[in-house]
């Protein structure tokens, strides 16, 4: 395997990595307040199961961003992996209400967790549409 493709492919499990433990802890460490006493849910339930939604699709996209080979695809993948980031990051508390106390469990490790855990897959992602645009421009100058 050469550096490039060698670089390339280890960015491309790098996103795939944190995705995965980003789904992992919106399943599990990350994951909103329980049920109430009388067995429903609050509004933040509603985010955490978003989060893990979405949190799934990012792991898909950085599934084919690794199998696949093409360097404008990946680049294309890796803005909608940005961009599903995002939404994560903006799931809990802004587009679906968290509970009224700071100190709730959503509030307090499901919100700055998911947030923190996007920026890091957005980061990687950003990455990943650097080298694979340098790649890119660099195999259609030869």
């Amino acid at each position: 395997m050469n550096e490039k493709k060698k670089s390339r492919t280890i960015v491309d499990l790098l996103v795939l990595i944190a995705g995965i433990v980003m789904t992992a802890g919106a399943a599990t460490f990350l994951k909103p307040c329980g049920p109430q006493e009388d067995g429903s849910w609050m509004t933040c339930h509603w985010a955490g199961q978003a989060v893990l939604g979405v949190s799934v699709l990012i792991c898909v996209l950085a599934l084919i961003c690794l199998i696949l080979s093409d360097a404008k695809v990946k680049v294309g993948l890796s803005i909608g992996i940005i961009g599903a980031s995002a939404l994560n990051a903006l799931l809990p508390g802004f587009l679906i209400q968290t509970c009224m106390m700071e100190s709730m469990r959503c509030n307090s490790v499901m919100r700055p967790g998911i947030m923190a855990a996007s920026a890091v897959v957005a980061a990687l992602a950003l990455v990943n549409i650097i080298v694979s645009a340098v790649r890119s421009r660099k195999g259609a100058g030869q």
